[in-house]
């Protein structure tokens, strides 16, 4: 039936990063389509708050407390999802992680460095390699890995971002061919500017000046951005894998 190819009932989805921004906008698309969540920020406040303002509007959301930065966060997240789902099986996988370290590349150190590429990179990687056994439970996986048009366009002193964010681009690609077998499907969203806490950080004429060369002439709001990301898991998207939709309003055309 044309309903069910835009129905995600019976799902369940772990989303890292889902207090805030676009994270929480999958987390609300997801669940209004019927999917089970389980969110997964370091901030246990935000995690609480967030997870009973949903269940209070009738979800089924879980949370697990988790600092990616912590390089054996990935095991216990899945350990703690374990406690959450006795039959160990995931549905869908959104790696929303990701942070920008804007400084000129001669001045970044050892730490910068090894920092970014946990966060941003190696987290990810273990969460798709730690998620396979339970993906592969499931009859429709799918991993849906949020980057940034960083990857297609280079900006002045986001080099580490760049580079991150490439290499989860490659990372999904080569896991699409790789997991076909076990029909996981994986994908990514490129997002652009986007109305997120990030952007308060910015001046007015700052503002002004990335509006006037998005092709669209606004930036875009997290909902928009949900969409898009939620659009590849539901079974609507079945035929689509290794694929990164650039989200962006047209500005790096």
């Amino acid at each position: 039936m044309m309903a069910d190819l835009w129905s995600l009932t019976g799902k369940r989805a772990l989303i890292v990063g889902a207090t805030r921004g676009i994270g929480a906008a999958i987390a609300e698309t997801l669940m209004q389509l019927g999917a089970e969540v389980t969110i997964i920020s370091r901030n246990k406040e935000d995690l609480e708050k967030c997870t009973q303002a949903w269940r209070n509007a009738g979800h089924v959301c879980h949370y697990i407390c988790s600092d990616l930065s912590n390089p054996k966060a990935p095991d216990d997240i899945f350990k703690s999802f374990n406690e959450i789902y006795s039959d160990a099986k995931l549905d869908i996988l959104i790696n929303n992680i990701g942070i920008v370290l804007s400084k000129p590349t001669q001045t970044i150190t050892a730490d910068d460095y090894e920092f970014v590429m946990q966060m941003n990179l190696t987290s990810v990687f273990k969460l798709c390699q730690n998620g396979l056994p339970y993906l592969k439970r499931s009859t429709n996986p799918c991993i849906v890995n949020i980057t940034s048009i960083n990857t297609f366009k280079a900006t002045p002193e986001n080099v580490l971002a760049g580079m991150t964010r490439t290499a989860i681009n490659h990372l999904t690609k080569s896991l699409a061919v790789e997991w076909s077998p076990y029909k996981i499907r994986v994908n990514a969203v490129a997002p652009g500017f986007t109305n997120t806490d990030r952007m308060k950080s910015y001046s007015q004429e700052q503002l002004s000046n990335i509006v006037q060369k998005i092709p669209l002439q606004r930036i875009a709001e997290p909902q928009e951005i949900a969409a898009a990301a939620v659009f590849l898991c539901l079974p609507a998207a079945s035929y689509i894998t290794g694929q990164c939709i650039i989200a962006d309003g047209g500005s790096t055309l």
